[in-house]
């Protein structure tokens, strides 16, 4: 199955409270999301089966105070923008740090069928 880039929208921030994030608005996203979950099956933990809330994370393991500074600092300049995405980064988790695995990247709009 090809599935071409898409846009989506950098839409507004979101508290983490130890960090903060960008959300992200995609029906596209939501889409593939699920598709990626039935094609996985049961393999998905339980972390995955929450509601779906994308984001890219921009702060992360902080105190309450930093995050607060930097979502304060953002809010006052914030204004949404468009994005493309055009693949998926395949990480491991190992009980605490992470592993990079690949990039899957999606085709391009006009290589789409």
């Amino acid at each position: 199955m090809t599935r071409a880039s898409f846009s989506a929208t950098v839409s507004g921030l979101q508290h983490l409270g130890a960090g903060v994030a960008f959300t992200i608005e995609s029906p596209e996203l939501h889409d593939l999301r699920s598709d990626l979950l039935r094609r996985f099956g049961s393999w998905p933990g339980p972390q995955d089966l929450r509601k779906f809330r994308p984001h890219i994370t921009i702060q992360n393991k902080v105190s309450r105070a930093d995050a607060d500074r930097l979502f304060s600092e953002l809010k006052s300049v914030f204004q949404p923008r468009p994005i493309r995405i055009s693949g998926l980064d395949l990480w491991s988790y190992l009980g605490g740090p992470w592993r990079h695995e690949t990039v899957l990247k999606l085709a391009d709009s006009d290589d789409a069928p």
